[in-house]
């Protein structure tokens, strides 16, 4: 159960960075998505 929940997160983390990579590349995008960030 904690590895799935282990697994879980590191994707979590690993979207949150991509949505981060675009953020830097298209900061108007990143500003329309800003909401699911938080």
């Amino acid at each position: 159960m904690s590895l799935i929940k282990r697994n879980f997160l590191q994707a979590v983390y690993e979207l949150e960075g991509f949505l981060k990579g675009i953020a830097t590349k298209y900061p108007l995008s990143f500003k329309k998505m800003n909401f699911t960030m938080k």
